[in-house]
């Protein structure tokens, strides 16, 4: 039979596992309002996430500039882009090689991009970087792409648009590719003006993280309170 010692105990090593579960959570979620300023949180991850996608680019380009003759690329090298990182290389205007099916960006919608910058098409807005260069009397276009934002036709349980968290600390948010009175700009290093944003704190984690923080403090104040 448990007697009080042997409660109390299991009652304060279950308090102090939800307390530890509301910090890791607080952790995982990454709620930068409550550790820095989420602006700069987030123009950090812009700024990253750029410096990624350059890299990218150059060592897809470094392949062609490996390889003498007729370029030929794998497309498990491709590959090794992650989830939120894509490259698909054009020839002459035509797409020849990509990393993700899922999404295939027109020729219409990189034909003006110059190095960094945003596209944006009836799917989404994309983070993008693209470099273009000759070689043997044909033009290659490699362009790495990221996603700020993700439309999709219909949205149910498992397909929902929204901005990419990763980036952005929630998925509730828009983004628009002109300075807009009320949204935040986000700038290249370099000062060029990339897209404008706007989110909505994710207030179901907060309060979720607040209860479990507060279920804790109760639970040791009573384990205090009973036990002097």
């Amino acid at each position: 039979m448990l007697n009080k010692k042997h409660f109390w105990v299991l009652w304060a090593s279950f308090t102090c596992f939800i307390l530890i579960v509301a910090a890791v959570a607080l952790w995982d979620s990454h709620i930068p309002f409550l550790t820095q300023d989420p602006t700069k949180a987030i123009q950090r991850k812009i700024t990253h996430s750029l410096v990624k996608l350059q890299a990218l680019t150059a060592s897809t380009k470094r392949n062609f500039d490996n390889q003498p003759g007729d370029v030929k690329i794998i497309f498990s090298e491709l590959n090794r882009a992650n989830d939120n990182q894509w490259v698909y290389i054009f020839k002459n205007k035509e797409l020849t090689y990509w990393s993700n099916y899922h999404y295939v960006p027109q020729w219409s919608s990189i034909e003006y991009l110059n190095a960094e910058g945003v596209i944006s098409d009836a799917k989404g807005k994309y983070l993008a970087y693209r470099t273009t260069f000759v070689k043997e009397g044909v033009v290659f276009d490699i362009v790495s792409l990221t996603p700020l934002y993700t439309a999709y036709p219909i949205d149910n349980n498992y397909l929902k648009s929204g901005v990419n968290e990763c980036l952005f600390f929630t998925t509730k948010g828009r983004i628009v590719i002109s300075p807009t009175t009320g949204f935040v700009n986000v700038n290249s290093a370099s000062g060029k003006f990339l897209f404008a944003y706007t989110v909505s704190d994710n207030n179901f984690i907060e309060g979720s993280i607040l209860g479990l923080f507060l279920l804790a403090i109760t639970g040791l104040y009573i384990f205090w309170l009973y036990r002097t």
